[in-house]
């Protein structure tokens, strides 16, 4: 089956060639090589018979485009013979064979890797396979591809496993067949009768997908290959059919046209969220599949742009082609379209089977072996992960490769509301986003043992929340009607949750000081701070003013034993701070400039104190050191939400939004200010997290689920 997301990402442009590859180390030197292909249709070549859709009879050539017509009467193309094994080998066609629809056509055998002839190019995969038939079960007559792997390691050095699987496990076949309900008969939208089961799904199918990998690192280590020596690649599915706005036809038209004249009955609502959230979240959570077990990952997603079956940027065959004069690959749709609903000859014979539709056709096939040839070329390892890029008037072969840099998935569903700022932290090998779901606090995370998770820690709240994690707690604060409302969890399933206080007008900010657990807010134009410490009941909460002249809600942070808050006054950034020795009440209070008009984002780097703050488009910085005033510089223009920042070993980072794009600014010492682009399709302010070497950003999503970017250098 098939799917995958836009992943706007930034993204390093890798220098390919579809020349002979060279074979990972430690190949043993007394097996021919090969490579192989394992999984589902989407891999086997499925619909490889058609070179383009062509809306005629069936009973010739489909005007150049069927590939298994032969016999044809002299100078008569619409009147020919059929023979499907001439494109489906091995006795896989449907009609004749078992259904597994091994195409000639398929990816693996047009892939040049490592010099492996045709013969040795095998290809295990089989439509309709399920992880099971992989691992376990007897499909359609074939032993589980595991056990053929063994017998192919067995005899052949393999140099390369690609896998392509989990779309029958999620059951992609009954979303489509919903989604030609919903526009055949106006039943409910699959993108709102699908989504919620497709949500639940995910976590089980990435289980299952997880321990295919790994079996497969399993049988070839039991064959005497290390794990150098052979590469694992698991990829995603190439989204089938255009956003909405893309398609040739109009969504209903004359008789349903979309359909009848395109292959196409999809409502443009359903094909917007297959496009944006459908085929995304299947691709994300196997991304982390891949990176959760030592695989390579190949992003298809966009494999296809400009060739999806009936967009307005790609044709059909017409009455002027022929076998003579083919449908160009490059002017062609890379899909098959759907020739029936529910009878194959009535009322009339229709092309080919139901079972090829909404898959790669044989223009299709062809770009996905350049995509494999491609990223084997650029000498993957694991954990890398690259994205396969077409484009309309563009030949299969001219897709273009790129390593990914920055990462960008899809976490939990779309939210209520829009705007706003997460609040995030990593925590003991997780990481954790809070965001504010109408008036409900939305909890997710991730881990490399569950993947992406999510659940509901409350409701009553109506700002964005603040967060922070120590001594094995986790805690949010978030405003709900004028007071500070405190959830926290410790182990088990509950959340507990208490009430600090109230008089607050704006989100909150906290830190964990030793053990006492601190938050802040504006109320009015003054900054009040609550805390607690143990000892005390847990509704005995300290309360004290810190100052006033603000008017945003604060940042805050710990530096050694002073408490540090920041606030926006005007277009003045005011500083307050506490020490101990001093009484609480005895807040110390200077200004560190003008010049903006956001809340700032702060951190402490070594002996260094870092704020950053809009003003206008341009980002603003400020810093202070022991022994010297407040530094400030200016770091760059075009962004248009307040920041967030945060050290990141010896380098300074700060991410802002720019027409629903995640700008990125770095500095690192003997360095200029750099920027780059991560991402697009966010919508409100982001929040991040330096974790180890990788750096970690989020942003509620633009019509979509919140979004999570994460560099891996």
């Amino acid at each position: 089956m098939a799917l995958a997301l836009t992943m706007a990402a930034a993204l390093v442009s890798v220098v390919v060639s579809t020349a002979l590859t060279t074979a990972p180390a430690s190949a043993a030197p007394d097996k021919p090589k090969a490579i192989v292909a394992i999984g589902d249709s989407y891999i086997s070549g499925e619909a490889g018979r058609w070179a383009g859709n062509a809306n005629t009879g069936a009973g010739g050539t489909a005007w150049g485009t069927d590939l298994a017509a032969i016999s044809c009467l002299p100078d008569r193309e619409d009147r020919c013979d059929h023979e499907p094994s001439l494109v489906y080998l091995d006795g896989s066609d449907v009609d004749k064979g078992n259904g597994c629809h091994k195409s000639r056509m398929a990816e693996i055998k047009g892939a040049e890797i490592d010099g492996v002839g045709e013969r040795e190019r095998f290809n295990l995969a089989c439509s309709g396979a399920t992880t099971d038939s992989i691992l376990r079960t007897i499909f359609k007559g074939q032993a589980p591809q595991i056990t053929q792997l063994e017998s192919t390691a067995a005899s052949y050095n393999v140099t390369t496993v690609v896998v392509s699987i989990s779309g029958n496990d999620l059951r992609f076949g009954d979303i489509i067949g919903k989604c030609a309900e919903a526009y055949l008969r106006g039943g409910a939208l699959c993108s709102v009768s699908e989504a919620r089961n497709l949500e639940n799904r995910l976590p089980e199918v990435r289980s299952k997908v997880v321990e295919t990998l790994r079996e497969i690192h399993r049988v070839m280590q039991a064959s005497g290959q290390d794990r150098g020596s052979y590469r694992l690649i698991l990829q995603s599915y190439p989204t089938p059919i255009p956003t909405g706005d893309k398609y040739r036809w109009r969504e209903r038209g004359a008789f349903w046209e979309r359909y009848r004249r395109g292959g196409c009955p999809f409502l443009d609502a359903d094909t917007d969220w297959a496009n944006k959230s459908l085929v995304p979240g299947i691709r994300d959570m196997l991304r982390d599949a891949a990176f959760s077990t030592d695989a390579s990952f190949l992003d298809l997603s966009e494999a296809f742009a400009g060739h999806e079956l009936c967009t307005n940027e790609a044709d059909q065959a017409g009455s002027q082609h022929s076998r003579a004069n083919p449908l160009r690959a490059e002017d062609a749709e890379w899909v098959r379209w759907l020739p029936y609903l529910r009878s194959r000859t009535f009322p009339w014979e229709s092309q080919g089977h139901q079972q090829e539709a909404i898959h790669p056709n044989a223009f299709g096939q062809e770009a996905l072996s350049a995509c494999l040839t491609k990223m084997v070329a650029a000498s993957p390892t694991p954990g890398q992960a690259f994205r396969c890029k077409g484009a309309a008037r563009a030949k299969p072969a001219d897709v273009q490769v790129q390593r990914e840099i920055v990462h960008q998935e899809s976490w939990g569903r779309i939210l209520n509301g829009r705007g706003g700022r997460p609040a995030v932290f990593t925590y003991g090998g997780q990481q954790h986003a809070f965001a504010s779901d109408g008036n409900c606090l939305e909890h997710m995370w991730w881990s490399a043992a569950s993947g992406p998770r999510r659940d509901q820690w409350g409701c009553g709240i109506n700002s964005v929340p603040a967060a922070y994690v120590g001594a094995g707690q986790q805690h949010v604060f978030a405003a709900g009607g004028g007071c500070l409302e405190h959830f926290w969890w410790e182990g088990g399933t509950e959340i507990k949750r208490n009430r600090w206080g109230c008089g607050i007008d704006s989100a909150p900010a906290g830190f964990l000081y030793g053990e006492q657990q601190h938050a802040f807010a504006k109320s009015g134009n003054c900054l009040e701070h609550f805390w607690w410490e143990p000892g005390r009941a847990s509704n005995d909460i300290q309360r004290n003013r810190w100052g006033c002249g603000i008017d945003g809600y604060p940042a805050v942070f710990v530096d050694g034993e002073q408490q540090h808050a920041f606030a926006k006054n005007g277009n003045c950034l005011e500083h307050f701070w506490w020490e101990p020795g001093r009484a609480s009440n005895d807040i110390q209070h200077d200004q560190w400039g003008c010049g903006i008009d956001s809340p700032p984002a702060v951190f402490v780097q070594g002996r260094q104190q870092h704020a950053f703050a809009k003003n206008g488009e341009c980002l603003e910085h400020f810093w202070w050191e022991p022994g010297n005033s407040v530094q400030h510089d200016q770091w760059g223009c075009g962004i248009d939400t307040p920041p967030a920042a945060f050290a990141s070993g010896e380098q300074q980072h700060a991410f802002a939004t720019k027409d629903n794009c995640v700008e990125h600014f770095w500095w690192e010492r003997d360095r200029p200010i750099r920027r780059d682009r991560w991402g697009c399709g966010v919508d409100g302010n982001v929040n991040g997290f330096a974790s180890g070497d990788q750096q970690h950003v989020f942003a509620h999503g633009q019509r979509q689920p919140t979004q999570h970017f994460w560099y891996a250098g």
